[in-house]
């Protein structure tokens, strides 16, 4: 209701941001109700206004397009989309853009099975905690996937530890 009011208010008075914002949300939502058609058509308008959009809801679109056509079993769609993603973190001259294209392809492997990638992802420095506001991709998130994934009892844990830290963060 919040979104549509929003999304209202943009075309009535021509206000492009509020409507890439609203994009963007609507992905978000879609995706969550596992609609992920209506997901990836948000998502693919939202990164279209990538010029005026925040940064990380750009990125966040990427991601979740990642995971949307991944979904769909469109694996060929993902590794492209992927790709974009990585070129447009690369043009930012942001670390942390390129820390989120780096979870986006651990999460990415998680969900293939792709034990090496998630064995590569464990073997990193785990990403600090930071608030998850309404973001779909978040390092620590996919970290803590990537132990689950693992299933031994330390890492799970760890992943437990880590995420009750994450939840006092965002209370």
């Amino acid at each position: 209701v919040a979104n549509q009011r929003l999304y209202d208010f943009a075309l009535k008075n021509h206000y492009a941001y509020a409507k890439a914002w609203s994009l963007y949300l609507s992905g978000l939502i879609h995706f969550y109700r596992n609609a992920l058609e209506d997901a990836i058509d948000c998502f693919s308008q939202a990164i279209e206004q990538k010029h005026i959009l925040h940064t990380r809801a750009v990125i966040d679109s990427m991601a979740g397009l990642v995971l949307a056509y991944q979904a769909i079993e469109d694996a060929g769609r993902a590794a492209e989309m992927l790709n974009r993603l990585y070129e447009y973190a690369g043009t930012i001259n942001d670390p942390s853009a390129i820390m989120l294209a780096d979870s986006c392809r651990a999460r990415l492997a998680i969900i293939q099975g792709k034990h090496k990638a998630v064995n590569d992802l464990l073997g990193s420095a785990s990403p600090p905690v930071e608030n998850m506001v309404w973001w779909l991709e978040i390092p620590v998130v996919t970290y803590c996937r990537g132990m689950i994934a693992q299933g031994s009892h330390q890492r799970l844990e760890a992943s437990e530890s880590m995420l009750r830290e994450l939840l006092q963060l965002n209370q």
